[in-house]
């Protein structure tokens, strides 16, 4: 009956193992999303005051700006000017 139980424990510390490893590997992940947010903050802000110039970063940071007016705009009550369609 000894081998049941042993088997039994065996299997809960893989377990235990596989969810530490996973658990690990989730909390890496969200680490590198954080940093990657933070870098993008950085290089906003460095185009943003001039200190860098690159294209592929123009349209991110137009994108950002236009997103920061409109929520200006929605914090103020104000609707943002939209294209017209005609």
């Amino acid at each position: 009956m000894s081998s049941f139980f042993d088997k039994v424990k065996k299997g809960a510390e893989q377990a235990a193992s596989t969810a530490k490893d996973q658990v690990s590997e989730l909390q890496t992940k969200n680490e590198l999303v954080k940093t990657y947010e933070l870098l993008g903050k950085k290089a906003y802000e460095l185009v943003d005051k001039g200190d860098i110039s690159h294209a592929e970063l123009e349209d991110a940071v137009t994108k950002i700006r236009d997103l920061r007016a409109k929520l200006e705009d929605l914090a103020l009550g104000t609707e943002p000017e939209q294209e017209s369609s005609s």
